[in-house]
């Protein structure tokens, strides 16, 4: 027979009743083997104090950095109101320079492309191009 195919005689459970295989030994306690190598326990320990001082600090951070955003809108909500207040006071300005100089008449023919001639009253109709066309006759 070969003896690469033969059976190993200590993986049969037809074996002595006394001997035990080690396989079927039993492992010893995490307290056995902390007590056996001290420096595994402070190891553990010290990793499990690790563990728990990230996942604290991960909550300061994350608070920190939500102060900074909330920060950072705060600063651009104030932008903002600056903003709209320049933009209110620039229409405030203009709404009373066209009241004092009561152009009405001027803005409205502007709007609609006509220039008003101040001298004979005459009101020019058309576009830049019609008012060139005519000024060269």
């Amino acid at each position: 027979m070969d003896p690469t195919t033969q059976a190993d005689p200590g993986d049969s459970s037809a074996g002595s009743p006394g001997h035990t295989s080690p396989r079927t030994a039993a492992k010893p306690t995490l307290r056995a083997q902390i007590a056996e190598n001290p420096l595994a326990g402070f190891f553990g320990a010290v990793v499990v104090a690790l563990l728990v001082s990230m996942l604290a600090t991960t909550n300061i951070r994350i608070n920190r950095i939500e102060d900074r955003v909330d920060a950072g809108f705060a600063a651009q909500d104030a932008k903002l109101d600056e903003l709209d207040a320049k933009f209110d006071e620039m229409n405030l300005k203009l709404t009373a320079l066209i009241a004092k100089l009561n152009a009405t008449d001027d803005v409205d023919a502007a709007v609609e492309g006509r220039l008003i001639e101040k001298e004979g009253s005459s009101t020019v109709e058309g576009g830049p191009e019609d008012q060139a066309v005519g000024r060269g006759r």
